[in-house]
């Protein structure tokens, strides 16, 4: 069995199990590296504050020091990190991933399926900022400069470099429902969901 045939596996479980808005396969940076499963959860009613969840998945463990340790280092961009496989984790195994500070997922045969058991849960850990936005960015997640809340926008908002001169065609996409992203010259950011963008931009309807 080909690593990637359990890659959508690992997706739905990671979305059940931990309640995530947002679920794809590989997700990282060019140069730094790429985490099989991403995942992205709420952490409060507000939809403020969210946490990254990054699954490693080999059909087999070659080693597990390594294996382990590949799948810690996307903790870089991840609050929490697990390593999936088939083969059968044993009591050293555990010790390891608890001394690395990964969690750990079985994935065994049940009758006919496949199915994913989280045996150990990872423990949060603080990702490096500049990462986990770049990661957030390139997977259109953004979070709305007034209300806070985070949202996967993948085709549904509009990008200007400044708020002169606003176009005729950014207003109707604001009227349509897209939210708004301005990203200036100088390299600063901001984003605003469709309710804000009109704020900003003195739409009235």
């Amino acid at each position: 069995m080909q690593e990637s045939e359990l890659y959508i596996l690992v997706s739905d479980f990671v979305e059940k199990k931990y309640g995530c808005f947002f679920v794809t396969v590989e997700a990282g940076k060019q140069g730094i590296g790429s985490v099989d499963v991403f995942g992205v959860r709420y952490t409060n009613r507000e939809k403020s504050e969210i946490e990254t969840i990054g699954v490693e998945v080999k059909t087999n463990m070659v080693s597990p020091c390594a294996d382990f340790g590949q799948a810690k280092g996307y903790s870089v961009f991840c609050h929490k990190t697990y390593f999936a496989s088939i083969d059968e984790f044993n009591r050293d195994h555990l010790e390891i991933a608890r001394h690395l500070g990964i969690g750990l997922v079985q994935i065994k045969r049940t009758d006919s399926n496949l199915v994913c058991d989280e045996i150990l849960e990872a423990p949060a850990s603080k990702p490096v900022k500049k990462l986990l936005d770049y990661v957030l960015e390139s997977k259109s997640i953004y979070q709305c400069e007034t209300c806070k809340v985070f949202r996967s926008y993948k085709g549904d908002f509009t990008e200007v470099t400044s708020l002169n001169n606003i176009s005729k065609w950014t207003i109707s996409q604001i009227k349509n429902g897209k939210a708004l992203r301005i990203k200036y010259k100088d390299g600063k950011k901001e984003f605003y969901c469709n309710e804000h963008a009109k704020i900003k931009l003195g739409i009235n309807e």
